[in-house]
């Protein structure tokens, strides 16, 4: 288990993340907005507050919002549990915003598979990674690439930490 899925196990950890993130939801959120079809269904793994998916959601995207940490599932209403590893259902869109980062190399193919398993032909897959992490983008495209086409990228300075952040689009092989 990755040091932040056990730092949100405790409760007043996520709490103080809930009131700490809320500065970058918007870039983000404008981002998958500007992507998004009114048929599609989408998910969010790793929604962790639910910031990012409550804005989606408040905009008409037919977003369901995910977790792994219990301690979120019960403080954000409408957050239900599921694992990066173990995806279930089909989806036309799978988000994950700041998530690669905290997972070794051999999570993220994990992840990377049961993603894809879980994405309709033609799926997107829509996730940010922090560029201090920039020296590991080789392997984590690397990865990727195995189940995915990289359509595009957005970079963006996130105020709230101060790290840039690099938010990548990807279309299912």
């Amino acid at each position: 288990m990755s040091k932040e899925r056990l730092y949100f196990e405790n409760r007043e950890n996520c709490l103080n993340y809930i009131n700490s993130c809320e500065s970058f939801v918007e870039i983000y959120v404008d981002a998958i907005e500007n992507i998004y079809l009114s048929s599609m269904n989408c998910l969010e793994v790793g929604s962790g507050p639910g910031l990012d998916g409550k804005e989606l959601q408040r905009r008409g995207v037919d977003m369901q919002l995910t977790d792994a940490s219990e301690q979120f599932v019960s403080i954000v209403d409408g957050l239900t549990k599921m694992d990066a590893f173990e995806i279930t259902g089909k989806y036309d869109m799978i988000t994950m915003n700041k998530i690669m980062n905290d997972y070794s190399l051999e999570d993220i193919e994990k992840m990377s598979k049961s993603i894809d398993n879980a994405l309709n032909v033609d799926g997107i897959f829509v996730t940010t990674l922090w560029t201090k992490d920039i020296d590991n983008w080789d392997r984590y495209e690397n990865i990727l690439r195995k189940n995915f086409t990289l359509i595009d990228t957005i970079q963006y300075t996130e105020f709230n930490d101060g790290f840039d952040s690099i938010l990548c689009v990807f279309s299912k092989i």
